[in-house]
């Protein structure tokens, strides 16, 4: 009888969750903030962090993740493209988003992950509650699961905003990004987009 009960405790936890991070979560229409990412390199048992700027704009879906140390470098996905800049060349390159779609359901999701909107991600994952302000996502189908095997958030204390996300990926290689609290809904003048 108790193994019985503890499926349905475990989803109705998972619901719980996603109905109070409706509540408590603010919609996002601009988001600023600084994050530190930190690139695990199983193979090596190396890890490589970075620091910067991310900026997004949910309407168009643009996109600029702008690393300031070690060494800077950004780059941004707008209107169908991606531009890449780095310091070192001083030049940038740019890509039509139809030739990397791993891409474009990046800046799809993109908006969803920030905003923790777990129920538009159970559209591409599996969820599975794994602490009182964590969940795993299994990607069910596309690109996602030929590169990742889950992808976690962690939210913050008072359940406000995604603190970190973890991305696991097929390699054996880890992404962490530590997300600072951000500034919302903001306009975000032309200038700030440019590398």
């Amino acid at each position: 009888l108790m193994l019985a009960i503890l499926p349905v405790f475990a989803d109705t936890s998972l619901e719980e969750l996603i109905q109070t991070l409706k509540e408590k979560l603010p919609a996002i229409q601009t988001y600023r903030g600084d994050f530190t990412q930190i690139r695990h390199l199983a193979m090596l048992d190396l890890d490589l962090t970075f620091q910067g700027t991310l900026l997004y704009e949910t309407a168009t879906g643009n996109l600029l993740w702008r690393v300031k140390s070690p060494l800077p470098g950004a780059f941004r996905i707008y209107q169908g493209k991606l531009a890449q800049w780095d310091a070192v060349s001083q030049k940038s390159i740019q890509i039509a988003t139809e030739k990397l779609p791993w891409l474009k359901l990046l800046q799809g999701q993109l908006g969803d992950w920030l905003a923790g909107n777990l129920e538009n991600l159970q559209k591409y994952a599996d969820l599975e509650k794994i602490g009182d302000r964590q969940v795993r996502l299994t990607p069910k189908e596309g690109i996602l699961p030929k590169v990742a095997t889950a992808m976690e958030l962690h939210f913050s204390e008072d359940l406000t905003r995604v603190e970190k996300a973890v991305l696991h990926e097929k390699n054996g290689d880890t992404l962490t990004i530590h997300f600072l609290p951000p500034t919302l809904n903001n306009p975000i003048p032309p200038k700030d987009w440019e590398f």
